[in-house]
């Protein structure tokens, strides 16, 4: 499958967990008014916010779209913000993998901004993390933990940090990003080596599975 066949104008982010005990995940995940339905219930903008389904008979796949809940302190900065949220993925992605001896956290957006994630936790250990959006502000946001998978191989590293000035106002300083950038097509490559193309290779249109309501705290 080339690259065109593969892109995907949407907002994505989904868990791959290496078991086939969809109960358990809900209760790992600790998701709230659970029931049975299909991928047609899940909601979009409105709850259920959460679709579980088994893949190739080896994962639970699990779309979500859960925001990040707690208390930062009123002056905390973009980046520190950004640090509470990676590291409380980081946290629920090693609880996960601790349990069921593999996760994995994907996500990109190309409806709205240039996003993409992608990670990788094992035995309760993180082995990969890589986070990249197009709406940073500057230089320095992306984060990128971890060697290089073999999936990952396709990429130019090289720009990944290609920013430049492109004005300065009143001491303020604009960036503009110059490298390779980042989407669905690379998260979905990824996937596909990693786990599960959730939306080429088993898409849960026509599955079964659970629902419910998640979310992450970041306190």
């Amino acid at each position: 499958m080339n690259d065109d066949d593969l892109f995907v104008q949407a907002c994505m982010s989904w868990l791959a967990v290496r078991t086939t005990d969809m109960e358990a995940v809900v209760s790992a995940l600790q998701l709230q008014n659970v029931s049975e339905g299909d991928f047609s219930e899940w909601g979009y903008d409105e709850p259920p916010n959460t679709f579980l389904y088994i893949a190739q008979d080896q994962w639970v796949i699990v779309y979500h779209r859960w925001q990040h809940t707690g208390e930062l302190e009123a002056s905390a900065t973009g980046e520190e913000i950004g640090n509470a949220v990676y590291t409380a993925d980081v946290n629920l992605l090693n609880k996960l993998s601790e349990q069921f001896g593999e996760a994995q956290s994907f996500g990109f957006d190309e409806e709205y901004v240039g996003y993409a994630h992608w990670a990788l936790s094992k035995n309760g250990s993180l082995e990969r993390y890589f986070k990249w959006s197009s709406e940073d502000e500057e230089p320095g946001h992306t984060i990128n933990i971890g060697d290089p998978t073999e999936a990952e191989s396709f990429i130019d590293w090289s720009t990944l940090d290609d920013w430049e000035v492109v004005e300065e106002e009143e001491e303020e300083s604009c960036y503009e990003y110059n490298g390779s950038s980042f989407g669905c097509v690379q998260v979905l490559k990824i996937a596909h080596q990693w786990s599960v193309n959730p939306v080429h290779d088993e898409h849960p249109e026509e599955q079964a599975g659970i629902l419910g309501d998640g979310q992450i705290s970041i306190v």
